[in-house]
């Protein structure tokens, strides 16, 4: 994807939370998208927020994970 495309994502994904903020496919979704857009900070916020409630967890610490050690 482009960076328009993921810039588009992250607004609909953002719209999409406002309805749905227990979502954790979405929370997660959008820290991708994020680290795409080489908005780390922003990235990790939102996989922490996903942490809590994405039955997923193995790929969210994943990417934590390789965040804080490229933030370090």
């Amino acid at each position: 994807m482009r960076d328009g495309q993921y810039l588009r994502a992250e607004a609909e994904l953002l719209r999409a939370l406002k309805s749905n903020p227990q979502n954790g496919s979405l929370w997660f979704s959008l820290g991708v998208t994020r680290v795409h857009l080489k908005k780390i900070d922003l990235a990790i916020e939102a996989f922490e927020k996903a942490l809590p409630i994405y039955s997923e967890k193995a790929p969210v610490y994943f990417d934590l994970g390789l965040l804080y050690m490229e933030k370090n």
